[in-house]
Order: C-alpha cells, then structure tokens, then sequence
C-alpha cells in the first residue's frame, strides 16, 4: 500500500474509507516513521476554516477562481500530465475558498500540491517587486541582525548631533580630489549626490575602511534637523533593492548595485529616507562630485523634498 502524504491526510481528517483506516493504522504500528509522519500531519491541523467564518469577507470572483485552476492545471501539468486533464481533480480550489464547508475544506487541504506553493511563492515575489518599484514607502522593516559594516556605520552615526556638523565647512576642491583618489586606488566607483532638493545641505566626506575594505561616510544635514550620513562600501554581491530596518535609535535604508553596497542612516524621523534611497539608487539626484577632479558647479537648488 502506497502510502502518500495525500492518503494519509485523509485518514486525520477521518475522510479515509474503512479499510484504508485499518492499513494505515497497522502501518503506523509496524512503522515509526509512518507514525511520526501522522503525528505531524496532526499537528498541522489548524482551524483555518473557523477563522475565515469569523471574517466578513467579500465573495471571491468565479473569475479568479478559473484562473488560479487554469494556472494550477498547467503547473499540475508539467508535473503529472495524467492529472492536468481530470477537471474534478482541480475543483478543490473553490473548494477550499472561504465560505465552503468543512469537509469541502478537508478535501481541498488534502489536495494542496507543491504546484501551488510554487505558484504562491512566485507571485509573492512579483508582489515585491512592484512595492520595490512603485511604493517604496510600504517596504516591510527587516528585522534580520544588521550586516555587520551596516552596525557598524548605524554606531557610527550615533555619535553625531546637529552640533558636530552644523558649523563645518567644506573645502570643494580637496573633496573633489579625495573622490579621486577613492575612485583611482580604491576602485571604489563613488558619486557624491546633490540632496539639496531634499533639503540636505552636503557637509563633509570621510575616507574610512571597514575589515580592508573601503568605506565612504557622505553627511548631510537638514535646515532643521539631525544629520544623514550616505555610506558606500564595496561588494561583490548580487545587486539588491531597497530594504529597510532598525539598528538601535538608527533607521536604515540599504541597497546593493554594481558591486557596491549602499546604506542610508539616520534618526531625524522627518528625514524620507526610503523616498531618498529610491532617488539615489535610481539616479534621479544631480551629482555634486563625480571623481573627475573638479567639484560640479554648485547653484543653489530648490528645496523641494522628494515624494
């Protein structure tokens, strides 16, 4: 007796039929691991169909509902062609949709594939990336232990106060050259964005290294407000879009692109900073010094903060 995942849901559900009941319940005598294999699907159980009765929720279209099992079938398909033309095999997804009963929901629970995972999964991550794309601002915070060059910079940052900063003025030409030199013995492939539209006034570059490798602190400071650090490192990493997350009092925006690691830092909460990292990374900010050895003109600009 073949006893899949699929035959053996059906017997905690108590939808198996008699004798499959007795075989099974003799396999799980004989075998620990059929036994084990039970008591998991036992503990899956969840109340999934209470809950979903509990909710005032709208109707699901029969439109969605054809789609989903055309895009199942097809999965289904590649997988086991036998089955993609066996249209009762595919009617669990209605099935199991809130407001069905709870045998109806059993049977769809039983026949929940590794298709639709895939297809679940597939269609979390488009979701992503249109949040990405178009609503940066609805990114999750990452909870995840900060990369330890980001805890770093995010205590770094710490240290500063409006005071540190406020009084210091830079030295336009010897910037110019030091992004030079970063971009000439570093490798280090650096722009200094102009923020002035955001309302941040460039103050001061800093040349730092992090376990050997180069790092760039870039501050800035608002007219009213806590300073905003820019830090560049280099990183061989695939690129990556924006993520955002918390290290102590630091709010930290982070991306990688070209083989550069980017993280945006600071605790003034008036500060955008996803907004700010998505006209960075997406290079829709002027540059102040591009490492050709002259510092760009510098006109005053607008201070039109990004939205």
């Amino acid at each position: 007796m073949n006893l899949d995942d699929i035959l053996l849901m059906s017997y905690v559900d108590g939808d198996a039929l008699p004798q499959q009941c007795a075989d099974i319940e003799s396999a799980i005598d004989a075998s620990p691991d059929v036994a084990q294999r039970v008591n998991a699907l036992r503990a899956a159980r969840l109340p999934y169909q209470a809950a979903f009765s509990r909710q005032d929720l709208a109707p699901v279209p029969d439109s969605l509902v054809r789609n989903v099992e055309a895009l199942i079938r097809g999965a289904v398909h590649d997988a086991k062609p036998e089955i993609a033309h066996q249209p009762g095999r595919l009617t669990w997804v209605s099935q199991w949709l809130p407001g069905r009963s709870p045998k109806q929901a059993s049977l769809g629970r039983r026949r929940f594939t590794l298709s639709w995972l895939g297809l679940a999964f597939v269609a979390g991550v488009l979701c992503c990336d249109v949040v990405v794309r178009f609503a940066p601002e609805l990114l999750p915070l990452h909870r995840a232990r900060p990369l330890p060059w980001i805890q770093a910079v995010a205590e770094y940052q710490d240290l500063y106060t409006r005071e540190t900063l406020i009084d210091l003025q830079d030295n336009a030409n010897q910037t110019a050259n030091t992004v030079k030199q970063i971009r000439q013995d570093d490798a280090l492939a650096l722009n200094v964005p102009d923020l002035r539209a955001a309302g941040l006034d460039f103050k001061q570059l800093r040349r730092l290294r992090f376990r050997q490798r180069p790092l760039v602190q870039i501050l800035y400071l608002a007219e009213h407000g806590g300073p905003v650090a820019l830090c560049v490192i280099t990183d061989s990493k695939p690129d990556q879009a924006l993520q955002t997350q918390q290290v102590g009092e630091m709010k930290v925006v982070t991306w990688r692109h070209d083989r550069l690691s980017y993280a945006l830092v600071s605790n003034d909460a008036e500060v955008n900073l996803v907004t700010l990292g998505q006209h960075i990374a997406t290079h829709l900010t002027p540059t102040l010094f591009d490492g050709a050895g002259n510092p760009d003109a510098l006109p005053a600009a607008p201070r039109n903060p990004p939205t």
